[in-house]
């Protein structure tokens, strides 16, 4: 199984499917359903219309104000994508993950933003289970560290493995490194480094202080009911 299915964008490096990762109900993630990905805020028409045919009818951008002030807001032109801005940081600050590298390390900034951002998870969660959200993208700048925490919880929710979570994330590397904005691998290699350390330690986190993302959701506000309109539409 590939578990690092790609779509093929102009504009960004790190668009993937979660779409058929295996589930431990002898399922599927199901395909068209759930796309991670780096910035789309520079999407070309092109693209637009691929994302939008592959049945994205739903954004989720994870990014601060800061960063969208500098870098642009995601598709706004465009009317028929629901648009939904979260900023999943500790702070409204996008310098909170470089001093991460420094100050801690990633694992830990994950597992911070665990303990410190369950109003936004509640958010997030939310808009995945609405009935308008028939396709989902969500994505931050980099597609890595704010996306793979929401997509390790989408995926220990749906009943993902821990291996299989863990390539997600760690696959991420690969993809990020052929962008040409991080050809300096000395100077930018923090930023897309997705070692698999990164991510087991904030599964122990959440298998250990909350037992798994289902009873976290619940920690964070979201209803029995949505939970399981979660499964239900994703499996």
């Amino acid at each position: 199984m590939n578990l690092s299915h790609r779509l093929v964008l102009d504009t960004t490096f790190n668009t993937r499917e979660l779409g058929g990762i295996p589930l431990n109900n002898q399922q599927v993630v199901k395909w068209q359903q759930l796309l991670r990905s780096d910035d789309v805020s520079f999407l070309s028409e092109v693209d637009i219309a691929s994302i939008k045919k592959y049945g994205i009818n739903t954004v989720i951008d994870l990014r601060t104000e800061q960063e969208r002030r500098e870098t642009g807001y995601t598709l706004t032109e465009d009317k028929e994508i629901v648009k939904h801005y979260i900023s999943l940081m500790i702070s409204d600050n996008v310098m909170d993950i470089t001093q991460a590298e420094t100050e801690m390390t990633l694992g830990s900034f994950y597992c911070k933003l665990l303990d410190e951002s369950k109003e936004q998870f509640k958010e997030i969660f939310e808009v995945f289970a609405s009935d308008e959200s028939k396709g989902v993208l969500f994505h931050c700048a980099a597609g890595k560290d704010r996306t793979g925490v929401v997509a390790a919880l989408m995926l220990n929710l749906l009943g993902a493995n821990e291996a299989d979570i863990i390539a997600n994330y760690e696959v991420t590397y690969s993809y990020l490194s052929a962008n040409p904005k991080f050809e300096a691998p000395d100077m930018y290699r923090h930023l897309i480094n997705s070692d698999r350390e990164h991510m087991i330690i904030f599964l122990d986190k959440l298998n250990k202080e909350y037992g798994n993302a289902e009873e976290y959701l619940k920690n964070c506000g979201v209803s029995v009911e949505k939970i399981n309109n979660l499964k239900e539409k994703y499996r």
